[in-house]
């Protein structure tokens, strides 16, 4: 059972860990070292080559394909099945490549810092690497310092820590060497220090009572390898619609080939029939078209400082139905700045100045509270020239007993006490009216009241550098209101999310009033907050009715916020969780999208499927606008090339009940699907944006793509068969022009159909709305895909490949013209379609 070190005193904490003020010796602590283990966290997530290359083959619709080619190898149709491998193949290098470079950028981004340590043995101060500090070890910790493990404080002095990393915690925590109570949050064990934070200011003399895993951090380190990656709702979609696939292939290809068995059909005509009706339901396109469409979309987001880690991500983006959002360097910027004043007789500058002189801060490190100081005097005066004309000549350090700190400073043969603390304390130092008093004291108040830090400064001249620091006839020199601030264009973000349907909830670990000034500020509903104290009381049932009117959760732990995440996806919601820190890291993976901030810790970057490079959160926004974007062009080209696919089913299908010749062979039907569909259906994953997406209510990709599309499809399919097959049919049965020449004339239908049908599927509306000539791409990919499909009319090296024959020029304008009239089919369709939903 672990020992509640915070509950213990100084003297029984050292007596639990078997050591004393000296610190081990260096036996004991390599023996310790052999039986725990060194002071490191086992990696959470490793870059490996073979587990990216194995992510690019979890597809339903890729191995459906493998199927396809193992199929074709037993047949001996070499040429479809290395089709069908190059497919495959090109598929996993594109994907592969995206995530290697993502991954390598993670790596630069990762800060690979090894920590030193002061630490005692035999009563020596050493300088050892911190990998090797073991639980009984006593160490020495200064301002600027990480702390490198968890530890109980023995001596102090003025020790400030920054552990808004792991609790979310904004303002610097004021630490304590005193027994506390046992049952406390970990943001309230003042008297402990944890691992991976920093010391502010200060200095601290403390023991080693936890390291490597077993840390506070580690335990979160621990959490993230117990939560079960998911998959991501496009690739729940597309693994659906590759099952849909698989059936709807068995099911075609088993009764055909039972049916042409008994009439006495040849075994190898009948097995090549099942390959064709099989080869004509998937559509192999497709898995190399979504990855480069999420490829194009991780490109764009990374000129806006967005870095993708998985592809599948950035549309993930785009149905988000909750932003999950942490406070502290999310929403707000992690640096502390003076935002208001009171003052009776003195001036901004002058206030700026005292409180400044009296603290101890440097411009590049340091409490941040007092570094806010700093940058509020450079408001007003040049720092440097202010501070150069004073001199320090005595000094009373901050003390958490008495809230304040003193000094005497010295200018022209004048000399000044300045006191800066809490208000309550300090104020009474200074002869103030009743009704002065009252004034100030209301101030403070709502100052508090609104989440605000505030420090009191009183100061008063002496003549002598004797009996200083009286604490008595000091004149009040003005309360300065202290904030981490919302960054900038945060509050228009959020009115943008909400516009789109999107809810913004704040989870911080940082004070509830801090917490609900800054949701009031940035445009969050904060009539209701919540602290993890609160929710932990709450069953589930009860925490989903909460979640239904709260937005504002503060002072939560790891476990509140995988909680809260946990029941808003039990709603059936698409949940994003935005965070920097380590404490936010387990949230992180659970989301159905995490999102890292570049600054935050690597822990976090590592679970994350994407990090924000530039800690803005309306990046997120961008974010989600480009993942709808290409959701919506997704559906454009899964409907253009399920429609060739129900074409081809169709009339395979028809041939073989009615008897006929095959209207395509395999390799007919791999050249429509692989090469003059596919270029189209590229162009159309970089269509333009239709500029009222955000105006629109968060998507569910499984309905949307399952049944938008097949039904779109099956439309634009049976228009392609009855062009197809009653091309086929007339030159079977009026023309009598021969199997080949039919089959060239049948296969160049439905390609030409597909070509003049890709200008019609681009929107729900009119073609002519959108422009014809609006996507540049798109009419050169279509160009190309004409010329491909002439040089497979009348190259004989594409003939002989193909299986194909020169047709004859009028032969070759009628189809082009007979062709066109799907595109015509489908915007008669789609008009009536837009009459009949306005009824």
């Amino acid at each position: 059972m672990k020992e509640s070190f915070h509950s213990l005193s100084i003297k029984e904490s050292l007596e639990a860990l078997n050591t004393n003020q000296e610190g081990l010796s260096e036996n004991e602590a390599l023996s310790r070292l052999e039986k725990y283990g060194k002071n490191r966290l086992k990696q959470t997530s490793q870059f490996l080559v073979f587990k990216i290359i194995a992510n690019q083959f979890k597809s339903l619709l890729i191995f459906i394909l493998i199927a396809a080619m193992i199929l074709s190898i037993l047949l001996k149709e070499n040429i479809d099945a290395l089709a069908i491998f190059v497919v495959i193949i090109l598929n996993a290098i594109l994907g592969f490549v995206e995530e290697y470079k993502a991954e390598k950028s993670i790596n630069e981004l990762r800060k690979m810092e090894t920590l030193k340590a002061v630490v005692l043995r035999d009563g020596v101060e050493k300088y050892i690497n911190a990998d090797f500090l073991v639980k009984g070890d006593v160490i020495l910790l200064g301002e600027g310092e990480k702390i490198p493990a968890d530890c109980r404080i023995l001596e102090n002095l003025s020790l400030e820590t920054d552990e808004s990393m792991l609790t979310g915690e904004s303002m610097p925590v004021l630490k304590v060497s005193n027994k506390l109570s046992e049952n406390l949050s970990i943001q309230d064990r003042k008297n402990i220090l944890y691992s991976s934070c920093l010391i502010t200011k200060g200095k601290a003399k403390a023991v080693v009572i936890e390291t490597g895993m077993n840390t506070q951090i580690g335990q979160i380190a621990t959490q993230i390898q117990d939560v079960k990656e998911e998959l991501t709702p496009l690739q729940k979609t597309l693994d659906e619609l590759g099952k849909k696939i698989a059936i709807l292939a068995i099911l075609l290809s088993i009764p055909v080939l039972l049916i042409v068995w008994f009439k006495g059909g040849d075994l190898f005509e009948t097995l090549m029939m099942g390959v064709s009706l099989a080869v004509s339901s998937i559509p192999e396109g497709l898995p190399i078209v979504v990855t480069v469409a999420l490829a194009l979309g991780v490109k764009r987001m990374a000129k806006s400082n967005v870095l993708t880690k998985k592809l599948p991500a950035v549309e993930s983006l785009g149905g988000i139905d909750v932003i999950c959002s942490d406070k502290t360097g999310t929403i707000t910027k992690n640096q502390m700045e003076v935002i208001d004043l009171f003052m009776l007789d003195f001036s901004a500058s002058d206030i700026a100045l005292e409180a400044v002189l009296c603290s101890d801060a440097k411009a590049d490190h340091g409490d941040p509270t007092e570094r806010a100081l700093l940058n509020f005097l450079k408001k007003y005066q040049d720092q440097n020239e202010s501070l150069e004309t004073y001199k320090r000549i005595a000094e009373v350090p901050f003390s958490s007993e008495y809230k304040y700190m003193a000094v005497a400073v010295e200018s022209d043969s004048k000399s000044k006490e300045i006191i800066k603390g809490a208000p309550e304390i300090v104020l009474e130092f200074c002869n103030l009216s009743d009704e002065d008093k009252e004034k100030i004291l209301k101030a403070n108040e709502d100052f508090t009241k609104n989440g605000l830090r505030v420090l009191a400064v009183v100061s008063k001249s002496v003549t002598k550098q004797k009996n200083l620091f009286s604490l008595e006839n000091y004149n009040f020199s003005g309360l300065l209101a202290l904030q981490d601030p919302p960054r900038e264009q945060v509050a228009a973000s959020i009115m943008k999310c909400q516009k789109a349907g999107v809810r913004v909830i704040m989870i911080t670990g940082d004070h509830k009033n801090t917490a609900i000034t800054v949701a009031k500020e940035v445009g969050i509903n904060a009539e209701i907050a919540y602290t993890g104290l609160e929710l932990d009381k709450l069953n589930r049932r009860e925490l989903i009715e909460v979640l239904k009117k709260c937005s504002v959760f503060a002072r939560v732990s790891p476990q509140n916020k995988v909680q809260i995440l946990e029941a808003l996806q039990g709603q059936g919601l698409q949940v994003a969780m935005t965070g920097d820190g380590v404490n936010d890291a387990p949230a992180l993976k659970k989301a159905d999208v995490g999102i890292a901030v570049g600054s935050g810790t690597a822990l976090s970057k590592d679970v994350a499927d994407v990090i924000l490079l530039s800690d803005d959160f309306t990046n997120i926004v961008d974010g989600i606008e480009e993942g709808r974007h290409i959701f919506f062009n997704i559906k454009k080209f899964v409907r253009f090339l399920l429609s060739a696919n129900f074409d081809e089913i169709l009339c395979v299908g028809a041939s073989i009940f009615m008897g006929l010749p095959l209207p395509f062979i395999p390799i007919q039907i791999l050249w429509l699907n692989l090469v003059t569909d596919s270029f189209p259906a590229l162009a159309l994953s970089n269509d333009v944006g239709d500029p009222s997406l955000m105006d629109k209510k968060p998507y569910v990709a499984r309905k949307e793509v399952l049944r938008g599309v097949i039904s779109y499809a099956s439309i634009a399919g049976f228009f392609g068969f009855l062009i197809t097959f009653s091309t086929f049919l007339y030159m079977i049965y009026f023309r009598e022009s021969g199997e080949v020449y039919a089959r060239t004339m049948s296969f160049s239908a439905m390609v030409f159909f597909e070509l003049f049908l890709v200008f019609s599927i681009r929107s729900e509306l009119s073609a002519f709305k959108m422009g014809i000539f609006s996507n540049k791409f798109l009419i050169v990919s279509v160009l190309l895909s004409f010329v491909l499909q002439f040089l497979a009319i009348y190259n004989p090296l594409f003939q002989g490949f193909l299986g194909t024959m020169s047709i004859s020029t009028t032969d070759l304008l009628w189809l082009l013209a007979w062709s066109s009239f799907g595109f015509i089919f489908m915007e008669i369709y789609k008009k009536i379609k837009v009459i009949y939903s306005k009824r």
